[in-house]
């Protein structure tokens, strides 16, 4: 391992949102900001998803998307060492298991929703150690994306806590046009080590919605990947007469039914998503 020092971060507590960075001979440990599009209001318009859904306008997040060189989900057991992905930045995501980093002689072990950054210039410093059933979404990110430099305003008074069992599922659209949830271990079904493939992603965003924020009744109209940061999404569907399913700190859900009657949504807590659009093509 490289002989970079690892810089103290005494502000963080617990550290479980962290920033890996180098700078000069020294690896900062920071905490990391999610840089998040705001949903203003109570409500969201569905008018023009209802449009999207017909082909008569694009996507209606679209003009928000930051482009990125791909995700993959991983799913590891026992212990397995390694290093970073080394040729772009990468943001990992904990469902399950935990991981500790390690960096000269320093070691910081992140648990189930823990979330962390780490880019090419930084791999070289840090190893990685996957612990148990350790299932990870991870998401690449253009080498200038940057995070936020502060946390949110409502950050200080809510620290959500992830449940000791990942809510893992696809939301998918029946023949008869009802949406259904299923579940979803078939993600992270894919080799279980560093040749887990890289699939490709038309465009992510994170957001930020609060609490209470609700989407009527829509489709999806693309296949989008959901991980939760904080808070909880409530997805209800139309088929099985309702069911409704939450998704918090590392839950994650590939909503996939693009057309037919729909789902809504509402926001529980103060709640922010990584929403990834994957081509029908390259689902897992």
């Amino acid at each position: 391992m490289d002989s970079a020092t690892l810089a103290p971060t005494p502000d963080v507590a617990p550290l479980d949102r962290v920033h890996l960075r180098r700078v000069g001979s020294r690896l900062d440990l920071k905490p990391l900001y999610l840089p998040c599009i705001l949903a203003e209001g109570e409500t969201m318009d569905t008018a023009p998803i209802w449009a999207s859904a017909r082909g008569e306008a694009p996507p209606v997040m679209e003009q928000f998307y930051t482009q990125s060189p791909g995700v993959r989900c991983r799913r590891t057991e026992g212990t397995v060492r390694e290093r970073p992905w080394t040729r772009w930045p990468v943001l990992t995501i904990i469902v399950s298991g935990e991981i500790e980093l390690l960096a000269a002689g320093e070691c910081r072990r992140l648990g189930r929703g823990g979330f962390f950054l780490c880019d090419p210039d930084s791999a070289d410093f840090v190893q990685v150690k996957r612990l148990g059933d350790c299932r990870t979404v991870e998401l690449g990110l253009p080498d200038d994306w940057q995070p936020a430099d502060a946390p949110a305003p409502w950050e200080a008074g809510q620290q959500s806590t992830a449940k000791d069992v990942p809510n893992i599922k696809r939301l998918y659209q029946g023949a008869d046009d009802y949406s259904y949830f299923k579940g979803g271990d078939s993600l992270f079904a894919g080799p279980s080590s560093a040749e887990a493939p890289w699939v490709p992603v038309v465009g992510f965003f994170l957001i930020y919605m609060p609490p209470n924020f609700f989407i009527d009744r829509h489709p999806e109209v693309v296949n989008n990947l959901v991980v939760g940061f904080d808070g909880e999404l409530e997805l209800e569907t139309i088929g099985d007469a309702g069911t409704i399913q939450r998704f918090g700190r590392g839950d994650v859900c590939l909503a996939e039914n693009r057309r037919g009657i729909g789902h809504t949504d509402r926001m529980r807590g103060h709640t922010r998503l990584a929403i990834i659009e994957v081509k029908t093509e390259d689902l897992w």
